[in-house]
């Protein structure tokens, strides 16, 4: 049977301690909750991790280095009291427009040409 939304903030809680969960952005979708938390840390260190995700399915937790891989891509972004913050569509629009600026980005530099490379004297003793 499937988890509430309050279950997976309770779940989510105890998994984050003693660390605390951000309030205001949970991804919600897919069959699973994301959370944030405030552990900061080294970006060069595998392992421990900010995210924690809660499967729907059954409370199940992954959190660490690989819970990103399992975000939801098509997600509502709530607050921990369960208000709606960012629907479906707004997330689906906003990741549609970040989506069309790379492409045109990538559009833009891959039609720049890279300019002959400068021979430089060598130096020495």
């Amino acid at each position: 049977m499937a988890i509430t939304f309050d279950e997976a903030v309770e779940i989510a809680r105890a998994a984050a301690a003693p660390h605390h969960l951000i309030p205001d952005f949970i991804q919600h979708g897919e069959g699973a909750y994301c959370f944030e938390t405030d552990r900061h840390l080294d970006p060069m260190i595998i392992g421990p991790g900010s995210m924690l995700i809660v499967f729907e399915s059954d409370g199940s937790v992954i959190g660490g280095s690989s819970a990103p891989t399992y975000t939801p891509r098509e997600c509502e972004v709530l607050a921990i009291d369960g208000r709606v913050l960012r629907t479906f569509e707004q997330v689906r629009a906003a990741r549609l427009t970040h989506e069309a600026e790379q492409a045109a980005l990538e559009a833009e530099s891959d039609g720049e040409e890279l300019e002959d490379p400068v021979p430089v004297p060598a130096t020495g003793p």
